[in-house]
């Protein structure tokens, strides 16, 4: 999880957000060392902790943040996506892996894409992430952060770095 962190610490440093984080976008290399691939939907930001904005959504849904459901993508997006991998490295699925089904049914039901991007950014921001027994304290603490709705108190990479959990 360390090595995810630093990853995105990296790119935001250097003013790049991903946003398409998903566990099967970090490999390890012949050196056991986690690197993070396709960078094809990544997006340059005019500074480091900026947002952007588009017209579509991009990414993969079950690891979307909410306000990427709205247009809005930052450093945010990114690490709130980390969170739910981390989630997913506990559980073995992310804590939003409705979020696919639920657009594509609003979708199918006619539904036009903002209505149901806006509904389901509304059902992310309200579910309730349960975290396993099996999960120590920092980890849960960690993961939390990550997955806060509110982008102010989300955690960017630095502070995650930093984190109890990693000492």
């Amino acid at each position: 999880m360390k090595q995810m962190v630093d990853c995105m610490a990296f790119l935001h440093s250097r003013k790049v957000i991903h946003r398409d984080l998903k566990s099967a976008n970090f490999v390890l290399d012949e050196e056991k060392k986690i690197r993070l691939v396709d960078f094809g939907s990544s997006a340059m930001i005019p500074s480091i902790g900026a947002s952007i904005t588009a017209d579509e959504i991009v990414g993969s849904l079950p690891y979307l943040a909410p306000e990427v459901y709205g247009g809005t993508y930052g450093p945010a997006g990114d690490m709130f996506a980390l969170g739910a991998i981390a989630m997913e490295l506990r559980t073995g699925s992310s804590p939003f892996s409705f979020a696919e089904f639920r657009l594509t049914g609003l979708l199918n039901n006619g539904v036009d894409v903002k209505t149901a991007a806006k509904r389901v950014q509304e059902e992310i921001s309200q579910h309730a992430v349960i975290f396993p027994q099996r999960c120590s304290a920092q980890y849960e603490a960690l993961a939390k952060q990550l997955l806060v709705t509110d982008t102010a108190l989300r955690l960017d990479a630095a502070a995650a770095a930093n984190h109890p959990f990693f000492e």
